[in-house]
C-alpha cells in the first residue's frame, strides 16, 4: 500500500545514520509490514535503482569539477564496471538469501563487519 510504501521510504532516510545497513532496514521494514522475504527483497532491489544512479551523478559531476581527463577515463570505465559487477552480486546474493529464509548469517556478517570497522576507526 501507499502507507508501506512511505513507512519503507522513511526507514531508507533512516538507514543514513552511521552503522546501519540500508538493505537491513528496508528489509526489516518491509518485513515488518507484512511483506513476504522474496517481494521484500525485490523491493529493496527496485529501491536501489535511484539510489545507484544519483550517487553515480553525484560522484561524476564532482570528479569533472576536480580536472577530469581524458587519460583517466579507462580507469573510471573499469571502476564503474567492477561497481556495477559487486552491485549486481550482492542484490543476486541477497534475493537468494530472502528466498531461504535464512537472514540470521547476514546478521552475524553485519555484526562482524560492523565491529570490525569500528576498531579499525580508532587505529587508522
Amino acid at each position: 500500500t501507499g502507507k508501506d510504501a512511505f513507512i519503507i521510504g522513511v526507514c531508507q532516510c533512516i538507514s543514513v545514520l552511521p552503522g546501519l545497513s540500508r538493505a537491513g532496514i528496508t528489509m526489516a521494514a518491509g518485513l515488518d509490514r507484512g511483506s513476504s522475504r522474496s517481494f521484500t527483497a525485490d523491493y529493496f532491489a527496485l529501491l536501489s535503482i535511484p539510489t545507484l544512479i544519483g550517487t553515480a551523478i553525484a560522484e561524476f559531476i564532482k570528479s569533472a569539477g576536480g580536472g577530469f581527463t581524458m587519460s583517466a577515463l579507462p580507469a573510471y570505465l573499469v571502476g564503474m564496471v567492477a561497481a556495477m559487477v559487486s552491485a549486481l552480486a550482492g542484490m543476486s546474493l541477497l534475493r537468494r538469501i530472502a528466498r531461504n529464509g535464512k537472514f540470521g548469517g547476514l546478521a552475524y556478517y553485519c555484526w562482524i563487519v560492523g565491529v570490525l570497522t569500528i576498531i579499525l576507526t580508532f587505529i587508522f
